[in-house]
């Protein structure tokens, strides 16, 4: 599969299948990293983000770039909060690809404490980070 394939891939099982399939297409000392968490591991990465792959959220996606085996997606997503409220963040998302797999990722949010604010973690974040 190309690099691209595997990403769209990927964002699919994160946005639409709940998760699904993930174990598959990270590999094991997989990297992530954005405002609010970072994890070393695919297990580390399926466990701790199992609440946020559940969320109801969708993609649109704005624009891919590929050089060699990295990937930059600028997409907009709309996610349910926990008041229930829909709401949407743009992202950028930097993402490498290893023998047909996710090797690492960093997600950069437009407007991270808006997102925080929404999620309701924004207290949790600013005396974390500022």
């Amino acid at each position: 599969m190309e690099p691209l394939d595997i990403v769209n891939k990927y964002l699919d099982i994160i946005f639409s299948k709940k998760g699904d399939g993930l174990p598959d297409i990270l590999v094991e000392n997989f990297s992530f990293d954005d405002p609010f968490t970072v994890v070393r591991s695919a297990d580390e990465f399926t466990e701790k983000c199992a609440g946020w792959v559940q969320v109801e959220k969708s993609i649109l996606m704005e624009k891919q770039f590929l050089d060699g085996n990295q990937t930059c997606s600028i997409y907009t997503i709309e996610a349910r909060t926990p008041s229930g409220s829909k709401e949407r963040f743009q992202l950028a998302d930097y993402i490498e690809v290893q023998d047909d797999q996710i090797s690492k990722e960093r997600v950069y949010f437009f407007d991270q404490v808006a997102f925080a604010a929404s999620m309701g973690f924004k207290d949790v974040f600013l005396k974390k980070y500022f």
